[in-house]
Formats: C-alpha cells, sequence, structure tokens
C-alpha cells in the first residue's frame, strides 16, 4: 500500500509547475514582468501617434483647421460666376417682361378678326346691291379646302420655308441681304408669320424698329397657332390690290370663281399679286 503523504513523482511536479507558468503568461500582470514579450493576438493594438481627422475616438494632436478648410476658389473665378448669374437673373426677368408684354398687347385672337372695317352696301327696295363704298372682303378660307397647287403657289413666291421654321428664317434674311447688295432689286426677308405679324398688329413703315417687333411677335403667334392657321389668316386678310382684301374676294373680284376652283395659273398670279397689290393688280395693269 502506498503512502500517501510522500511527494509528488518528479515528473509530476514539472506538469504542476507547467500549468502554473502558463496561467501566470495568460495574465496581464506578465505584460509588466516581461515587457519584450511579443503581443498576444488578441490582445488590443497600442495607441498611435498618428491622429486621423475622421476618428475622433484615437488620440493624437488635433489637426490644423485651415488644412481641413475647402481652397477659395480665385476672385477672378468668383468674378466670372457672378457676372454669370446676373446674366441668367436678367435674361429671365426680361422674358417675363416680354411674356407680360405679349400677353397684353398681342392678343392672338386679334388675328382671327377682319382688319379692314367692312364695307357699305347700298341696296334697292327689293334688296339687290346697287354700289358698294369701302373694302371689298368675304369669309375666310380654310387650308384643307383648297388645291394643293394654290397652297404650293403662295408659299412658292411669300416663303419656301414656311413649315420648317419658328417664325424666322435666317436663310432667307441671309439670301435677301445678299441680293440687295448685289443687284437693284430689293427683296424681303420676311417669312409668312412675320408678315401676318405685321398686318394684325405693326404699321407698314419700312423701319428697323417695326422689323425688330416682327420678331418676338412672330415667335409668339408661333407658339399659340398651327401653320395652318398661319396660313389661313394670312392669305385671308392679305391685300390683292383694287381695294381687295382675301383670298375668297381676291378670286371672285378678278375671276368670278371661289379659290377651291382657281386654277394653277390664276393661283401663280394671285401669289404674285401680294408682292406689289397696287403696281400688279390686273386692274390697273392690264399689259401685267
Amino acid at each position: 500500500m502506498a503512502n500517501t503523504d510522500d511527494p509528488l513523482p518528479r515528473h509530476g511536479q514539472a506538469d504542476r509547475f507547467g500549468r502554473l507558468v502558463g496561467e501566470f503568461a495568460e495574465d496581464e500582470a506578465f505584460d509588466a514582468y516581461f515587457p519584450s514579450r511579443p503581443p498576444r493576438e488578441d490582445a488590443p493594438e497600442p495607441p498611435s501617434d498618428r491622429s486621423d481627422p475622421r476618428d475622433p475616438g484615437i488620440v493624437g494632436e488635433p489637426p490644423d483647421a485651415d488644412a481641413l478648410e475647402p481652397e477659395a476658389p480665385p476672385p477672378r473665378r468668383r468674378l466670372r460666376w457672378r457676372l454669370l448669374k446676373w446674366g441668367a437673373k436678367g435674361g429671365f426677368g426680361f422674358l417675363l417682361l416680354l411674356v407680360g408684354w405679349l400677353a397684353l398687347l398681342v392678343p392672338v385672337s386679334r388675328t382671327a378678326e377682319p382688319l379692314v372695317p367692312p364695307p357699305i352696301i347700298l341696296t334697292a327696295s327689293d334688296g339687290t346691291p346697287i354700289a358698294r363704298m369701302g373694302p371689298v372682303m368675304d369669309r375666310p378660307v380654310e387650308i384643307d379646302e383648297l388645291p394643293d397647287h394654290v397652297v404650293e403657289a403662295f408659299l412658292a413666291i411669300e416663303d419656301r420655308r414656311f413649315y420648317d421654321h419658328w417664325g424666322i428664317d435666317p436663310r432667307g434674311i441671309g439670301r435677301a441681304i445678299w441680293n440687295n447688295l448685289t443687284s437693284s432689286s430689293r427683296e424681303g426677308g420676311s417669312t409668312i408669320t412675320q408678315q401676318l405679324a405685321k398686318l394684325t398688329y405693326l404699321s407698314s413703315d419700312r423701319t428697323i424698329g417695326r422689323k425688330v417687333q416682327e420678331v418676338p411677335i412672330a415667335f409668339w403667334l408661333e407658339l399659340w397657332l398651327s401653320k395652318d392657321e398661319i396660313l389661313e389668316r394670312y392669305l385671308s386678310n392679305a391685300y390683292f390690290g383694287d381695294n381687295v382684301y382675301g383670298l375668297r374676294a381676291a378670286s371672285l373680284h378678278y375671276f368670278y370663281r371661289h379659290p377651291e376652283n382657281l386654277t394653277l395659273t390664276q393661283a401663280a398670279m394671285l401669289a404674285g399679286l401680294v408682292r406689289a397689290p397696287s403696281r400688279l393688280a390686273p386692274t390697273r395693269n392690264l399689259e401685267g
């Protein structure tokens, strides 16, 4: 029978000593006695002297406030930006004033009204007309009822690119300027929309001021009216000479037929009258 009071065998004492050393090594106090010991895998990293301005939890020197502020733009760039903003505000204000002026002084509904006073007709007791005083007028025309050659005749003479522009034709203006400089004849660069604006809202004076006024009014009409409506109102109010206004009245006055029945030759003659109605009217210029 073995004696329990005997000391542990040598190999048992070694195992116990090893366990004690391992437990002591796991203790944080071991780091204080052995500073050269490599850090454990689960030990926290020591604080660094480098400071990160994005992480306030790390201890270090505070960053320079001037270094964190964005660099101010140069004075020239700031002046350019201010001028751009002022220009945008000024342009927007001018646009509002222009739209207000057009809405008050350029009502689109006026283009559908007769532009000349109605004539005075003297009749007999039975209602038969005896004499007429004043302009010769008739009801408006409709594009859908006119033959194609009638519409094409007016477009070929007055405004070839009518269905392609927005009221102003820069190409036509340039062509007119070139022809006026290189030849003795005079050619206008106004579109049908500009001519409707002149007939309805402006005078017939050949001045630069009137031309300048035509531009915003033409854009305004193009904004609210379709191309066919603009052409209808122009043909229904254009002057054809001999105190005759409108295509229907001109067709009845010169050819005794409605514009829906005009031939190609008759349509071409009426379209040519619009350029110089007083000089080319058949009643005054029988030789053509």
